[in-house]
């Protein structure tokens, strides 16, 4: 793997240790997409039913519920983490080390030895689930080249990633440069929390976080995200789990910011969850529903207008300064102001019934 000129890690072929064997095209689900993807076999709103899973969770414990299950069986459960300033995938054997995974990182994870530790585990007969975007599990599936019945893959709806060097630089640029946490959702909602030994270093709402806001209009995913061919209902997983946009809410269900969509798209991942009734809270609901407000599953994150500009200031003047001289920079100041107007309107309001701000 190595870095563009824009800092996105890419991979190479070192032309001095290649025996053109070919198998690197064979396995590549881009040059060589030989698995088929999967129909939505049921669509269900769902949200875990334990209590300690949800602390955390970005959405409603789905996952990790299900990486529990794994866990308890004997299995292992890969997922991301933060390791040394990087976000990576690895592999977790306790609940304390798959609570690590909890949490939205928008930025992409290093796959690294992880798909050669899997199959090992695999080929010996042990249980794994492996969460990751649908292109990851798409990559896994290829590598390893057949179906086994012991694992379970779960892809999730993703908007795309951002290289996780243009994070470190941002963060550099904020005087941060020792954490071993970043969340970009989770029990302080879609905030960008990053931690050291679980103390808080820096904490901003989405829409006054200019790294945050960049990414969500679509300024600084890796290029391929914005042609992406999984942003649809055909799924490479499993199953699949996000949020359920739209969702009209019962009485019967938690009062929790998210409630997950969960699709299961094979028996196999039909199964699993089967077994896992009495810890996951399944409604089945129609598939439209999911998709009519869910954008990730219909068609790519849209590509903001002065990425070009963007790509071209970067290699010169860096991350910060290059998202301030492009067009999206007007707006995000905009709605900043817009939102910290609306916050101290509430404040004063609060004040003035109550006595105290909130």
């Amino acid at each position: 793997m190595r870095y563009t000129d824009h800092a996105v890690l890419v991979p190479s072929i070192n032309q001095e240790t290649c025996i053109e064997c070919g198998l690197c095209q064979k396995v590549c689900p881009v040059i060589t997409p030989n698995i088929k993807p999967n129909q939505v076999i049921k669509c269900y709103a769902a949200w875990s039913t334990d209590r300690r899973l949800l602390e955390n969770a970005a959405s409603a414990g789905v996952v990790t519920t299900l990486g529990y299950h794994t866990i308890q069986n004997g299995g292992m459960v890969f997922g991301a983490r933060f390791d040394d300033k990087r976000l990576v995938i690895t592999g977790a054997s306790t609940l304390k080390e798959l609570l690590e995974f909890q949490g939205s990182r928008y930025v992409h994870a290093f796959v690294g030895q992880s798909f050669i530790e899997i199959k090992r585990y695999l080929d010996s007969g042990r249980r794994v689930m492996f969460t990751g975007t649908p292109c990851q599990v798409h990559g896994l599936r290829q590598y390893l080249q057949k179906d086994y019945s012991n694992l379970l893959t779960v892809d999730l709806v993703c908007h795309g990633v951002a290289p996780m060097s243009y994070l470190n630089e941002y963060l550099s640029e904020k005087g941060i440069d020792d954490y071993d946490n970043v969340v970009f959702r989770g029990k302080h909602g879609m905030s960008l929390v990053v931690s050291k030994d679980e103390n808080i270093l820096y904490r901003k709402y989405k829409f006054v976080d200019l790294f945050y806001m960049a990414y969500l209009k679509g300024l600084l995913s890796r290029e391929n995200c914005y042609q992406c061919p999984y942003s649809s209902p055909k799924r490479y997983g499993d199953v699949t789990v996000g949020d359920f946009w739209g969702l009209e809410r019962t009485s019967d269900m938690p009062n929790h910011p998210f409630i997950s969509v969960l699709f299961t798209n094979t028996a196999k991942g039909e199964q699993w969850i089967n077994e896992l009734r009495d810890s996951i809270q399944c409604v089945e609901k129609p598939l439209e529903m999911a998709l009519k407000k869910n954008g990730q599953l219909n068609r790519p994150c849209t590509r903001h207008r002065g990425r070009d500009r963007f790509l071209a200031l970067y290699p010169d003047r860096g991350l910060v300064k290059s998202i301030k001289k492009s067009p999206f920079y007007r707006d995000y100041l905009k709605r900043a102001w817009r939102y910290r107007a609306l916050l101290f309107a509430s404040n004063l309001k609060h004040f003035i019934t109550h006595g105290t701000s909130v």
